[in-house]
């Protein structure tokens, strides 16, 4: 019966020091995933130090308070899994007064590769988030989706009648910085 109970000590010890020394499984950052995320929804707010753990504006509602940052890291021999709100765990905001949304918990969980593999076929990343930081917050690249139209000789715009070619996009710090946390 000894026997049996230092084997699966033994077994839980390597697993334990296994998951220690792997920086996929550890390098997330979950201190504060127990923390309500919260936002200064003005100015006004962040200069009297008004926190809100809920929050409207435009389309975007967050109607009941949700934790912030990865709040669960699982992994199987071939994956890594993270579970994240995508929302910091500091204090958000405030954002510009004519800026249309707030961020709101996204709920998503991450499947990365254990062992990533480069791809022999390259593909430009798209618009959207093209990563996640450490604390489950997503990374976007540099461009916004204004793109030229050579064929209307503008700028296309996003939900509107034409599509710009792809090619030149705006620089995204320069044009929707202040919507940046």
């Amino acid at each position: 019966m000894s026997m049996i109970r230092f084997i699966l000590s033994l077994a839980f010890i390597c697993a334990t020091v296994t998951h220690a020394q792997n920086p996929q499984l550890t390098s997330w950052f979950t201190e504060n995933s127990g923390k309500y995320a919260r936002i200064y929804a003005s100015t006004a707010d962040e200069t009297a130090g008004t926190k809100s753990t809920t929050w409207t504006r435009g389309t975007t509602t967050q109607a009941l308070p949700t934790y912030s940052g990865v709040t669960e890291i699982n992994y199987s021999a071939n994956w890594v899994y993270i579970r994240t709100t995508g929302l910091a765990s500091y204090t958000m905001g405030p954002w510009p007064a004519n800026f249309p949304s707030f961020p709101t918990n996204t709920a998503t969980v991450y499947r990365i590769p254990r062992v990533p593999v480069i791809p022999t076929t390259k593909t430009g990343t798209g618009l959207g988030a093209t990563g996640r930081m450490v604390n489950g917050v997503a990374i976007y690249d540099s461009r916004d989706a204004f793109s030229y139209s050579t064929a209307n000789a503008a700028d296309a715009r996003p939900n509107t009648a034409f599509v710009g070619d792809g090619i030149w996009n705006r620089d995204g710090d320069h044009n929707e910085g202040p919507t940046f946390d």
